[in-house]
């Protein structure tokens, strides 16, 4: 312990206005012996720019101990006049009862209602939360975790499937976005031109609209989505043509066909039209030996759609990948039957959350453990921390914003599986606090194997853990070799066996620090 810096305040206890804005009491550290004054554990700023894990016990309260503590000093400092001050904080709770807890924290704070949003899924109106808003390139990666996220493979199927979601998404935001321009296409070629002319947005999806229903529309219709391909190709033309712009609208442009040209080859080889295959057996003579014989497939006639068909009398369209993205296919049957998961991802997002981290505010969401089962939870997570992620990337203010998870167990876990941690690494060079809080830190130890864990707490420079001193394996894992540590039951830290540890950002934090939680007052 010689080499760990600890500031030592006497007779001060844990105010987080006498702190810097930004600046965090996690605790009271505390050792084996009695000492003539306690040290507080403060997080400044600057470490707190780096993740902050919380990760309990089958004995601890996270909540009541350490996140509640912090949600009162963080509110504390977002109306604090500072060069660079706290704007905003988002509270995500996993059950109603923690929700109400917390917006009555905020509203002894001084805030009102409507200073404060609270989001509950749990709602029989809730808000949606549109997966396919944002750029071209934000929808693709988001539809990519939700279709293929719960993939850890990293095999040529899987990665099929990721480029499959991929292009397919950029294929229908890139014909949102220039829906007036391909109506001009259409019409002019309506005027001079004999052949078919391409579709437009509103015939291939009878709506100007871009959401989950229009997406799986596009996916589950091999005709449309290769009639939609071929309107794309026709807009490649148009803007390939030559036009009087600034260099700027130029590079724009240039930059718009690379991308609609990579779509449009990637989707070029995914459909193909249905032929009836004839097999004829060939016999072939030879100058010397036996006549060879051999079967030989021919294309015959293309198949047409039904009678009664949306496409009657259109040749049929099938996709040639279908078979080998299994998953992806049955996914898209749940998404379109599962009437609760449809009532949150249908429909325009009634919270912008790229304005909401820009701007700053005060953001409360429920995700209820209870709602709903747990692959529709699953897939609403995804989705929420998907565009949360893409909300913090997006941010070029310079104030602050804490982001507060109260159970941040399967991300970690998933997140680690798909080789995702760039949310974890990237956080901090956006200005926001990140901490994520693990009820039961043995569901990871649990689950992950020792390389995964270490992986996972290697994602975070601050970390307060709690662990059970008696437990081999969890002394191991985080190297619990001090001394005090192999005193019997009884004679340590008045025989608690559970006991939260803590290593700061700094290097000088190298070592577990022990602590109690300091109860915060209003």
């Amino acid at each position: 312990m010689a080499d760990l810096t600890i500031e030592v305040f006497h007779e001060q206890q844990a105010n987080s206005s006498r702190n810097p804005t930004g600046t965090i009491v996690l605790g009271e550290r505390v050792s084996p012996a009695p000492t003539p004054s306690s040290a507080s554990i403060r997080l400044q700023p600057q470490d707190r720019r780096f993740p902050l894990l919380i990760a309990g016990s089958e004995t601890s309260n996270i909540w009541e101990d350490f996140l509640f503590p912090i949600l009162h000093q963080d509110l504390s400092h977002i109306r604090e006049e500072n060069l660079r001050r706290m704007s905003g904080l988002t509270v995500i709770v996993p059950s109603k009862e923690l929700m109400r807890k917390t917006t009555d924290i905020i509203r002894s704070h001084g805030y009102t209602g409507k200073e404060t949003i609270c989001w509950d899924i749990t709602s029989a109106y809730p808000w949606q939360l549109n997966p396919l808003d944002g750029s071209a390139e934000d929808a693709a990666r988001t539809m990519c975790s939700l279709m293929t996220g719960s993939s850890s493979s990293d095999t040529t199927e899987n990665r099929l499937a990721e480029d499959h979601v991929y292009f397919h998404t950029k294929l229908l935001k890139m014909l949102h976005a220039h829906q007036i321009e391909i109506e001009a296409i259409v019409n002019e070629h309506v005027l001079f031109q004999k052949n078919a002319p391409p579709l437009s947005y509103q015939e291939l999806f009878q709506t100007s609209s871009c959401t989950l229903d229009q997406w799986l529309h596009l996916y589950a219709d091999p005709y449309i989505a290769k009639e939609a391909t071929r309107t794309l190709h026709y807009l490649i033309k148009q803007k390939g043509k030559p036009s009087a712009s600034s260099s700027d609208q130029a590079a724009a442009v240039d930059e718009f066909i690379e991308e609609s040209q990579k779509v449009f080859s990637f989707l070029s080889s995914c459909y193909a039209y249905k032929q009836n295959d004839q097999w004829k057996a060939i016999r072939l003579s030879q100058a010397t030996g036996t006549p060879l014989y051999f079967i030989d497939r021919e294309r015959g006639e293309y198949v047409c759609y039904p009678p009664g068909h949306p496409h009657e009398g259109k040749w049929v369209v099938f996709d040639v990948y279908a078979d080998q993205i299994p998953d992806v296919i049955s996914l898209c049957m749940f998404l379109r039957t599962n009437t609760a998961f449809r009532k949150l991802m249908i429909g325009q997002n009634y919270i912008n959350l790229m304005e909401h981290f820009e701007r700053g505010g005060i953001l409360v969401i429920n995700t209820d453990q209870t709602w709903e089962t747990a692959p529709a939870r699953s897939l609403f997570e995804t989705v929420l921390m998907s565009k949360i992620e893409q909300a913090i990337f997006s941010r070029s203010d310079l104030t602050d914003h804490s982001l507060l998870i109260g159970e941040a167990t399967r991300y970690l876990i998933e997140s680690n599986l798909q080789k995702r941690s760039h949310f974890l690494l990237r956080a901090r060079k956006t200005g926001v606090f990140l901490t994520m809080g693990v009820p039961r830190f043995s569901l990871i130890r649990d689950t992950c194997t020792s390389t995964q864990i270490e992986n996972i707490l290697a994602s975070f420079r601050n970390r307060l853990i709690f662990a059970d001193i008696y437990d081999a394996s969890d002394c191991m894992l985080l190297r619990m070799d001090e001394p005090f540590l192999h005193q019997g039951p009884g004679e340590t830290h008045g025989g608690h066996s559970s006991i939260a540890l803590f290593r700061g950002a700094s290097e000088k934090h190298f070592y577990p620090v022990l602590l109690k939680n300091v109860p915060i007052p209003l």
